[in-house]
Order: structure tokens, then sequence, then C-alpha cells
């Protein structure tokens, strides 16, 4: 497209009309004002397309504004900014020569273009405008971006302004990048645009959390690391914040970092899982963004680690601290891995025993030495069955805390611990394995009748309709048949609006993604199972009226919540 436009003669736009006029892909809207004064933007309305040329002109102090009539969004005509509205429409500079009205059609300068919409992109987030927020991303990708480095900012913006350390922005931003090879190019957005959503939704207008200044760690790592545990134990955010973002300063990577953070999260079982969940997942998004935004995510992570509720040491845990007492992690350790073991009982114990059951079922696992990875997958399968056996009148009862979104944690935190054994080679990686124990059998008292399925043939497009169609008997059965497709068909329903909370939303992107994962690595049905019966089920999209129940009982009868899994 040559840069310079011939658009029209002065005879056919007379003053005070307008006009639009297309050249390769551009759409212009031209605008004559009364004094003859000739301006030109973009036709489409960057809020959602209305042609501009159908606008209206009205003369102010600052000069003409052109309202669009659609929504009321209000630009400068003579530069395009917007002074009512989000983003900016596209201004382009007219002379005229003779009696011919030329638009130079030039590309802005990539540079400033992208540092403009970086700037745009991050107030959409702060505004929670997530359609601005998604138009950005679209044209920072057409700018040729990488999407990780969009995925990176969602986390960023998620751990800059959330009030207590990072949220499900975090791992939602991880887990975006695990679609792009089937959404490339500006489709990468669809993805991208659930972790903007998620990043943005619980943070609008909040202010920036005000960092600790950095602090030498000294020359050695795994010392550091030991401190940083030390911090986290102690929460002295202060000193924790600081000793990290001296060890940014210093250069250390993932070698240094990503061992320091699992010696502190292993002292705990922390806010219900959820940060072994973002630690398997933080540093995979680093690497894929090259390291853009790390200060911003780490503080965040380790922020949310610190402010996290310690789940271990409330009294229903007492039995898993008593068993984790027990433990020599150093002898337990060294023991030589049998790959004779045979997982058969403490699955069982996992599934139908009572916590004390499990843990010492799991206790006798680790004295036999079982590869851990055995030991994961016993987890995992009983996370499987924790899903697939949940009475779901549980989610819809407004009388109780427990819900869906609180069994699945079980399978997403145990294929976390799948990660992280392969990941962190330390006796206190042992630790988990009873926290795992705990977690899993402790939510037994959730569970109804197991359901039973024989495959059903059919193709995908069945399997997702069953879905839709809140038909889990039958979702299960096609998903047993293993139709061609189903993984993906899958991943692309989560993708959708099948949810109205970013909340939920973000549970089923995580869950489906690590089922699929569960199933694949084990050879096992159950998760996927699991998975389906979990995705065509009715899930609690709102707690208002829970809360509001909650709040009359508490003030006017000093009744606390009720959890049957506290």
């Amino acid at each position: 497209m040559a840069p310079t436009f011939d658009a029209l003669s002065l005879a056919e736009l007379p003053p005070g009309g307008s006009c639009t006029r297309k050249h390769g892909g551009a759409q212009i809207a031209l605008f004559r004002l009364a004094d003859g004064a000739m301006h030109a933007v973009d036709n489409r309305c960057p809020h959602e397309g209305y042609p501009l040329s159908q606008g209206d002109i009205s003369l102010t102090p600052e000069g003409p504004v052109l309202t669009c009539r659609w929504h009321n969004w209000r630009f400068k005509l003579a530069d395009g900014a917007c002074l009512i509205g989000g983003e900016d429409v596209r201004s382009y500079p007219v002379r005229i020569e003779g009696e011919r009205v030329l638009v130079d059609l030039s590309p802005p300068d990539p540079v400033v273009e992208e540092r403009r919409l970086w700037a745009s992109l991050a107030v959409g987030l702060q505004e929670y405008d997530i359609s601005r927020a998604t138009r950005d991303a679209v044209r920072l990708l057409v700018l040729g971006v990488p999407p990780a480095r969009i995925a990176a900012a969602a986390a960023a913006h998620d751990a800059r302004f959330a009030e207590w350390g990072a949220t499900h922005g975090l791992p939602v931003a991880a887990d975006a990048l695990r679609f792009l090879p089937r959404y490339p190019g500006p489709r990468a957005a669809i993805p991208l645009a659930q972790a903007l959503d998620v990043a943005a939704y619980a943070h609008a207008r909040r202010p920036a959390r005000v960092l600790s200044p950095p602090q030498d760690p000294g020359p050695e790592p795994l010392a550091m690391a030991e401190e940083l545990a030390r911090r986290v134990e102690a929460e002295d955010t202060a000193g924790a914040e600081g000793l990290l973002r001296g060890a940014l300063a210093r250069g250390w990577g993932r070698a240094e970092l990503e061992p320091a953070f699992f010696t502190a999260i292993s002292a705990h079982h922390t806010s219900f899982g959820h940060r072994l969940i973002y630690q398997v997942k933080v540093f995979d998004l680093l690497d894929a963004a090259n390291w853009e935004h790390a200060e911003e995510i780490l503080c965040g992570h380790l922020y949310g680690l610190i402010q996290g509720t310690r789940d271990d040491v409330l009294p229903a845990w007492a039995s898993a601290r008593r068993a984790l007492d027990s433990l020599d992690l150093q002898a337990l350790w060294e023991l030589p891995r049998s790959s004779d073991w045979d997982a058969t009982s403490l699955r069982s114990a996992l599934i139908d025993e009572r916590p004390s059951g499990a843990l010492q079922a799991m206790l006798d696992a680790l004295q036999a030495g079982p590869p851990l990875d055995r030991l994961c997958d016993a987890l995992s399968l009983a996370g499987a069955e924790r899903m697939l056996r949940f009475d779901v009148a549980h989610d819809a009862n407004p009388g109780l805390q427990d819900g869906w979104l609180s069994v699945t944690h079980i399978q997403t935190w145990s294929a976390a611990l799948r990660a992280a054994v392969t990941r962190w080679q330390d006796p206190r990686l042992l630790r988990f394995f009873i926290h795992g124990a705990f977690f899993c059998s402790h939510h037994r008292v959730l569970d109804g009748p197991a359901p039973v399925s024989e495959p059903q043939p059919g193709s995908a497009a069945e399997l997702v309709a069953a879905i839709l169609a809140r038909k889990p008997e039958e979702a299960m059965a096609r998903v047993l048949a293993r139709p061609e497709g189903f993984e993906e068909a899958l991943e692309d329903l989560v993708l959708t609006d099948v949810s109205g909370a970013p909340i939920v939303q973000a549970h089923l992107i995580k869950t489906t993604l690590v089922c699929l994962d569960e199933a694949r690595t084990m050879g096992e049905d159950r998760p996927l199972l699991a998975l389906v019966r979990f995705l065509s089920s009715p899930v609690r999209q709102r707690w208002v009226h829970q809360g509001a129940l909650e709040a009359i009982a508490f003030v006017t009868e000093g009744k606390v919540p009720r959890a049957l899994a506290p």
C-alpha cells in the first residue's frame, strides 16, 4: 500500500461534509470542516467498529471533537486522542495539492506504537476493561510481539495490584501458553484473553503494592534459600522480599531461585495448595517471556506465600503434623528405590480411609522406598476419585463452603507435586507426600456414590455436546471411548465462555490441562472421567446469597460458616 493516498478532489467533499475512502486494508473517514480544514481518521471506532464517518463534530476550545454515535466515545479530530471512552483512534496527516486531497498512510513507528499499546493495555487491565485490553493484545500480536510477553504482562499486573500476593492470574497466564501451538498469530488472543480477564478482575483501580528495598543475598544461593525460608516462616515481608530483589539484582535466575522457593513452600500446605500449584508454573512462564517482569511476578508469588493461610496449622490437620514430626527425612531420602513396590494398599487408603489411615499408609509407603513418581500416581488417582465421587449437592448447598472448586484442587495439587519431584532434589520434598495424603483423605466427607460408566463410541463433538447439555453420565461414557481429537475439543471448550465468573474459569482451565496431562502420563481413564464429570456438572458461579446467609448467622447467632472439610 502506497504511503500517500490520493483520496478525492476538494469538489467531492464540500465544507461541513464527511465521506469514507478505502485503500488497501485502510478504511478512512475524511471530514472537511466549515472553515475548510481537512482531517482524516480511521473510520472504525476502536471500541466496536461503528463508522466514525457518521459521527458528530463539535467545536470546543481544544479544537474539533468527533463523537461516535454508537456509544458516545469522543476523539480529538486533530490527532485521534480519546477524550471519553478508551483507546485513541488512528489519525492520518492530510495535505492539499491543488484540488487533490492526499492522505499520508505511512505506518507509525513500530517502537512508538508498541510503547503506546503497552500503555493502553495497562490502562485496560487497571480499569478492568477486558475488551480494550484484548484489542490491544491483538494489536501487539499483529505488531509481532511474542504471546509470552503478553502473558507475562498479565501475570505482572496481577502480582503488582493484588492486595495479598499473586492470585489465579499467575497460573492462568502460564496455562495460556499451553494453547499457543494451536492458536497462532492473532488467534493467540483467545487463550491470552482468559489470562487478562483473570489477572484483572479482582484488582480494578487498586493501587500498586510498594516493594521492599533490595538486600544483599550474599554469594551463596543455598545459604540464601535457607535464609529466605526462615524469613517466610517468620512472615518477615520486608526481609524476604528484600532478599529476593537483591538476588535478582545480582543476576540470579531459575537455577538459584527455584530451589529457594521450593524450600520455603515445603514448610507448610499453604492456601489450599495454591502456592505449590503456582510454583511449578511461574518459572516456566518467566523462561518463556525471557524473564520480563520477573521482579514483579516473583515478588507477588513470594508475598502470596508469606500472607497465605498455613492450612496445616489448623486443628483438623493435627494428625498430619504428628506424621510430619515422625519423619526422618534424610534417612527416607537415602533409601534405595524399589520399582517392585505395589501401590494398591496406598491408593485404597487414600480413597477409602480416614486421614489417620491414609497418613499411616503414606508413612509405610515412604519407608518402602518406592520411586517417587509412583507415589505421585497414587495421589493423582485418588484425587481423580475424589472428583468422581464428589456429591454435587454440596456445591449447590448455600449452607456449605465446600464445593466443586475445593475438590478439584486435590487433582491439580497432585500434578504440581509430580512436577516438583522432577525439579527439586531435597529431602524436604517428602513433606509434600504427607500433605497430599491428608489433603486427599480429608475430603472424603464430600463423597457420594462413585459413578459407573461403559464406553460409548461417538465423536468429539458429541462429547462436547453432552458436556454442554449437562449430561455427565453420557459425557463420561463418551470420553471413555477416547474419540479422535477429544483432547483438543476439551481444551477449546474451556476457552469459550462456559463460565461467567473468572475464578471458575481459572479452575476450568487448569483442571482440564492437568487431567489431560495426568491421564496421558499414567495411561489411566480416571482423570478423564473426573474431568468431564466436573465440566458437565453445574458449578456455582456466585456466592452472594451464601455470603448473606453466613453474615446473618454470624451477626445474629454467632455461628461460623460451615465446612465439612475445614
